[in-house]
């Protein structure tokens, strides 16, 4: 621990000054050697007296009144509420006549602006030397910039006690500085503050540095290592068997009717298969990756299945896009989204039906993608048998599927038309009957209300002239 160079003292924080010098030793040398200046000197004269660190005479304080005995005093980290009024030096006055800002409305008989609600700062936390000012101004409420705040606050604050009221002039390296406080404080401008300490909260802790932060979570990266390694999770394989456990029981739920348990089943395998990023990317290898997709994307097809039995088309349109996102070319990902788009183009029908809104380009729009993907299905399909990927059974089934596909789609090409007649029948009748006939009433009851003043408009000029004529002579 390091000693002051002149006193021989030590302690933790003690040497902080040029030279190894402590703050007392410091003080002791400017109070020798340094003299105030006129301005501070008639500050010193109205009562002021010097309580700054270093004996600078850089922070002055005069007591306004005093705390009544035995009142307590806040400690650093205390959320302390406080009025304050900031005052600027006017030299052709030689006084402190222009308040910049406060939270109090009257001052001195007069109205300033302010509201009387309280003002809270956190005792001590802008000028502790433990930490990183910057950072901790972060950390700090951003009204402290718009009510002044400097680092003569904590200072000044912390020699107050409760209910007392005292002022304090702060040179311009505690207030505000070469940047001042624009556009109220200009550059190296000596402030005056008045406090009063309302009341206070329990300390709060101290606001952690950078370093205390970075070493805290180097700390719990360690721990979570050690804790990893004690208890390493299910390896690959183990959360695969478990997925598909779960799988092949939510697929003897969904043949047994059973469709909610059938979801939840499936939910639950997608659980097992969990990866966060940095797993997925820095630990899986690339042959794990590719089996844990594989297994993803029938979990996503199963799943949409379960949902579009379960009227669940949005979601089940997810779970599509998701499996068709693993593998482009899946015959059965596309197969499944063009079924969920002729469930929405069938849901649009029934609104027609309940006479609900429904638009016709959406239904036109979905037809399309359905048709589309039977496409992309039905090119991928051809191609099957040579690549063998598909045994021959399974690629007869899918083309049957495929197959019974196509057939629903003219049905609902046919349907649509038909709705696409209703609906620009019921468009047309709406525009006639909503927008054109009254649009024509009022156009007719507009001309009418014109011809009918245009005739009594003549009526009385003809009246008129009649009043005008001489009189018939005997």
């Amino acid at each position: 621990m390091q000693r002051c160079s002149r006193c021989g003292g030590r302690g933790k924080d003690l040497v902080r000054y040029r030279g190894g010098r402590c703050a007392h030793c410091i003080r002791e040398e400017n109070r020798a050697t340094l003299r105030p200046s006129s301005f501070i000197q008639r500050q010193l004269d109205e009562g002021f007296v010097d309580i700054s660190e270093t004996g600078d005479y850089s922070l002055l304080k005069k007591t306004i009144r005093a705390a009544p005995a035995g009142s307590p005093q806040p400690a650093v980290g205390c959320p302390t509420r406080i009025h304050v009024v900031g005052r600027l030096w006017d030299e052709r006055t030689q006084a402190w006549p222009d308040i910049f800002e406060t939270t109090r409305d009257v001052v001195e008989g007069k109205h300033v602006g302010g509201t009387d609600d309280p003002y809270e700062v956190m005792l001590g936390r802008f000028s502790q030397d433990t930490v990183d000012q910057e950072y901790q101004r972060e950390q700090m409420d951003p009204m402290y910039v718009a009510l002044g705040r400097c680092q003569a606050w904590d200072q000044a604050l912390l020699t107050m006690r409760k209910d007392e009221v005292a002022a304090f002039v702060c040179a311009p390296q505690l207030a505000y500085g070469a940047q001042g406080y624009a556009p109220k404080v200009g550059p190296h401008e000596s402030v005056l503050f008045e406090f009063e300490i309302v009341d206070w909260d329990r300390a709060l802790p101290p606001i952690p540095s950078r370093d205390e932060l970075e070493r805290s979570r180097m700390e719990r990266e360690a721990e979570d290592r050690a804790r990893y390694e004690a208890n390493p999770p299910p390896s690959v394989d183990e959360r695969l068997g478990l997925a598909e456990t779960e799988r092949e029981r939510g697929n003897d739920a969904f043949k047994a009717g059973k469709l909610e348990e059938a979801k939840k089943l499936y939910d639950r395998a997608f659980v097992t298969i969990f990866f966060s990023k940095e797993e997925y990317s820095q630990i899986l290898s690339e042959e794990e990756r590719n089996r844990v997709g594989a297994c993803k994307h029938i979990l996503h097809l199963n799943r949409a299945l379960c949902k579009l039995k379960l009227n669940m088309l949005d979601e089940a349109m997810w779970d599509c896009d998701q499996a068709l996102e693993i593998d482009p070319e899946s015959v059965k990902g596309l197969f499944r989204r063009a079924q969920v788009h002729c469930a929405l183009l069938r849901g649009e029908f029934a609104k027609e039906e309940r006479r609900e809104f429904w638009v016709l380009e959406h239904a036109t729009d979905m037809l399309k993608a359905a048709r589309e993907d039977y496409r992309l299905a039905h090119s991928l399909l051809l191609h099957e048998p040579e690549d063998g990927i598909l045994s021959k059974g399974e690629w007869e089934r899918q083309k049957r599927a495929l197959a019974a596909l196509r057939k629903d789609l003219v049905v609902l090409e046919k349907l649509l038309r038909e709705h696409a007649v209703r609906y620009r029948a019921e468009e047309k009748n709406l525009f006639h009957n909503k927008i054109f006939q009254p649009m024509a009433r009022a156009n007719a009851e507009n001309q009418a209300r014109e011809r009918a003043q245009e005739q009594k408009t003549l009526e009385e000029d003809a009246l008129a002239a009649l009043e005008d004529m001489p009189a018939l002579e005997d």
